[in-house]
């Protein structure tokens, strides 16, 4: 048998076996190591691109908002025109000359020249560009940013002149038509029409016209600045415009008022159900009370 040293033990080889087993798991981890990174940078990338639609719906919202406030003025317009015609002509002829027509066609042609066309400003658009302020901030956007802010600030001033003006209008109006003794004339519009308070505010009318209809095309030029700046085209911004107002069929009828309406109790039926009916005709007989 031979001897065996023990200070200095023979050499043990590892044969193929062994180095496969270790090459394995080396082979594991560095396929670890790539699934894991390649899914952080999935899910990274998913974020982004969540984040970079939510981005772009949320600009369609608010140039939508521009978009459909502009245009409301100018429908409105069509309407006002037609009023400012017929105030202009009425400013025209001499009173005494209008007194010479019945009462009602005069009492018509005011109406018509007495335009009541409310400005609506929806404060939700700018909301939901407030909250996402820090993001376009980050983005870098600024120029969006400093002309969506600027149409914001443009639609609140243009609204809450233009209200304010129509409210004064129809207050000296008002005034006028409910104290009608107080103020000269056969009838009670050509009252209105012999104030000189109200001849100034109607022949104001024609310029508040002209001034909204520019604003309302200053707005959408603004807009088309934001498309650009954005990178949305005008037909993209319309689709969504549309897709908006599309109305949503369901199978269900529509309620109507009417079906809801309930006819006032009477008297009887109120009495009858009621304590009350007997306390009172007991405080009547006390009373003598017939």
């Amino acid at each position: 048998m031979a001897s065996i040293n023990i200070i200095r033990p023979p050499k043990i080889k590892v044969d193929g076996k062994g180095k496969s087993f270790w090459s394995q798991i080396g082979m594991i981890i560095i396929g670890t190591t790539i699934s894991l990174v390649l899914t952080i940078v999935a899910a990274q990338l998913l974020e982004s691109h969540q984040r970079a639609k939510d981005r772009r719906l949320s600009a369609l919202m608010v140039m939508a908002s521009i978009e459909n406030f502009a245009n409301d003025q100018l429908d409105g317009i069509e309407r006002l025109e037609q009023a400012d015609s017929v105030c202009t002509w009425l400013l025209s002829v001499p009173v005494d000359e209008l007194e010479l027509l019945p009462e009602n066609e005069l009492s018509m042609l005011m109406r018509t020249a007495s335009f009541n066309f409310q400005i609506v400003y929806d404060r939700a658009a700018e909301s939901i560009f407030s909250s996402t302020l820090e993001t376009w901030k980050n983005m870098g956007s600024f120029q969006f940013i400093n002309n969506v802010e600027y149409c914001f600030d443009y639609m609140r001033v243009m609204a809450d002149e233009w209200n304010k003006w129509l409210d004064e209008y129809g207050a000296q109006e008002d005034m006028i038509l409910k104290n009608p003794d107080q103020y000269p004339g056969k009838y009670r519009c050509t009252k209105v029409l012999r104030n000189p308070a109200m001849r100034e505010s109607m022949e104001l009318k024609h310029n508040k016209i002209c001034y909204m209809k520019y604003n309302a095309n200053y707005l959408l030029y603004m807009n088309k600045k934001n498309m650009a700046v954005i990178g949305i085209s005008e037909e993209e911004l319309h689709d969504f415009i549309e897709e908006s107002r599309r109305e949503i069929v369901i199978d269900a009828p529509i309620p109507k008022a009417a079906d809801y309406y309930t006819p006032l109790l009477s008297p009887d039926s109120i009495t009858t159900v009621s304590t009350y009916k007997a306390h009172l005709d007991s405080i009547k007989a006390a009373m003598n009370i017939r």
